[in-house]
């Protein structure tokens, strides 16, 4: 992104107007799209910036997004990347559940992956709906599955292990 940003110097010119080759001339454009909002009323705008600090004060301005591939399919959506949560829950006595949180943002059919997880694992599995408005759902499996069904979902579904929180 910051490629972007020394190409419109070298477009611009403000390479030539600077006193030295290490630093480079602000025109009103690039002085606004890189401080505005971080000047205090007030203060004065740079007329320079040194090459090695356009990269970074370009960057500050940039949002974070992510883009989720799957197929054919791909969402671009504003934030941190999605993460998917595993964790155990202890119900009546010392019986445990497994549970999937977050497989949607990742264009993963949960039914599908209920489904692959009865027939790997050998139990009861189902979808449940999170509390909440337009909170998703999640995948619970009868036992206690954390690094198995993470590593499942990581080979099955091609999701890096990096975007994983498995809770013990």
């Amino acid at each position: 992104a910051a490629e972007v940003a020394f190409g419109y110097v070298r477009i611009a010119g403000l390479e030539a107007g600077a006193p030295d080759n290490r630093t480079l001339l602000l025109n009103p454009t690039l002085c606004d799209a890189l401080f505005k909002g971080f000047i205090k009323k007030g203060e004065t705008y740079p007329t320079h910036l040194a090459k090695a600090d356009l990269r970074e004060a370009f960057m500050r301005r940039m949002h974070m997004q992510c883009r989720v591939t799957r197929g054919n399919q791909q969402v671009v959506r504003k934030g941190q990347p999605p993460v998917v949560q595993i964790s155990t829950e202890k119900r009546q006595g010392n019986k445990r559940v497994t549970k999937v949180v977050g497989l949607e943002p990742f264009l993963v059919d949960l039914e599908q992956v209920a489904g692959e997880c009865q027939r790997k694992f050998a139990c009861s599995t189902n979808v449940v709906e999170l509390p909440g408005k337009g909170a998703g759902h999640e995948v619970v499996l009868q036992g206690s599955f954390l690094d198995p069904v993470a590593d499942f979902i990581m080979q099955q579904y091609g999701i890096p292990k990096k975007y994983f929180l498995v809770k013990k």
